[in-house]
């Protein structure tokens, strides 16, 4: 009896697989991999590729957000940018997902001219692209409180959006600037968000993965 429940289970979510598929009338079936964990009752994995600012925060209290349907990891690593993690593509390899976030930038707006951005970032997206089907979640790096920092962090941010405008993207450029009657940076600190900020980040990203297509 078990047994033929199993398989009438498994015939019931190959059903609604078939069907969701015939859905994407457009033929776009770029979401399907990443619908399947939540039709077969699976946790979703989401992987975190960032800095400081994910580190210092528990990726932003994201688990605990997002609840028991998913599981998160975060490989971010304080002091790196995009240029870095090009240089150990094999932590991301090993931790494919159904969701990447990529939280990076501001280490690169202090690190080196923003006209190097665009070629780091650029070959670190596509080698994402290429190595899984997952869905991607690119992020518009707060502007910090530093007045250097932030003109530059601006001018990457502009090309993200100029460059990919198609991609799922969570605007915490747009996002701290909105609210920044707020206190959301420690007097000491002008880089790393307080509990408030961070608070904010996670709520975003929250938003924009809750609104994914999984």
């Amino acid at each position: 009896m078990r047994f033929s429940e199993s398989i009438n289970n498994c015939l019931a979510k190959l059903l609604i697989i078939f069907l969701t598929a015939n859905c994407y009338t457009s033929k776009d079936y770029s979401d399907i991999p990443t619908l399947l964990p939540l039709l077969l009752n699976d946790e979703i994995k989401i992987l975190v590729i960032g800095d400081s600012l994910s580190e210092r925060s528990n990726a932003f209290d994201l688990q605990s957000k997002l609840g028991s349907s998913y599981r998160l990891k975060d490989i971010s690593v304080s002091g790196r940018d995009v240029r870095i993690w090009l240089t150990d593509l094999e932590k991301i390899q090993e931790n494919k997902s159904n969701i990447v976030i990529v939280n990076l930038g501001t280490n690169d707006a202090s690190y080196y001219p923003t006209e190097d951005y665009p070629r780091f970032y650029s070959e670190l997206i596509e080698y994402i692209r290429n190595i899984s089907s997952w869905k991607i979640i690119l992020t518009l790096v707060p502007p910090t409180n530093d007045s250097i920092l932030k003109e530059r962090i601006r001018i990457n941010n502009s090309w993200i959006n100029a460059n990919y405008p198609n991609d799922t993207k969570v605007n915490l450029q747009e996002l701290f600037e909105k609210n920044s009657e707020l206190p959301l940076y420690p007097t000491a600190d002008p880089i790393h968000p307080n509990p408030i900020g961070y608070d904010m980040i996670g709520i975003e990203y929250l938003r924009i993965i809750s609104g994914l297509s999984i």
